[in-house]
């Protein structure tokens, strides 16, 4: 039975068994809130695969697209998933050359002020999925 068990120290308690599964330690996960929230300041919409790439990194293994899941899901007060929509043709159509080239001018900076390599940049596709901070 599972009271023998736990008194032949067989099994552990609910929580221990949970805080052992747990990939990263709750101020691990508040931070990576914060980062999230801050580059959505930025209006840098970091993805599924960048967050799974930061948290992967903290938590020294590799993570799957179900933590990626529940992370949003158990931070959902904060975080809103979302999935970019295709652009609207006339808004495509209204765009010109001066707004691609003032696009440009603004990010180039940027990559340079913060020291972005080359490997931790990311193309979303215009159905790519995006996070964005909510304040509830």
């Amino acid at each position: 039975s599972t009271l023998l068990q736990r008194h032949q120290q067989q099994t552990t308690s609910r929580v221990v068994k949970d805080s052992k599964q747990h990939k990263l330690n709750p101020q691990q996960e508040a931070e990576l809130v914060k980062y999230i929230q801050e580059l959505t300041t930025c209006r840098l919409l970091p993805t599924r695969e960048i967050i799974r790439n930061f948290a992967s990194a903290v938590a020294q293994e590799t993570l799957s697209d179900s933590w990626v899941t529940r992370f949003l899901y158990y931070h959902n007060n904060c975080l809103l998933p979302r999935y970019a929509t295709a652009m609207d043709s006339d808004c495509h159509y209204a765009e010109l050359y001066t707004k691609y080239k003032q696009y440009f001018n603004i990010l180039y900076p940027k990559i340079n002020k913060y020291n972005v390599e080359l490997e931790n940049t990311y193309n979303i596709h215009k159905t790519g999925f995006i996070i964005r901070v909510i304040s509830r």
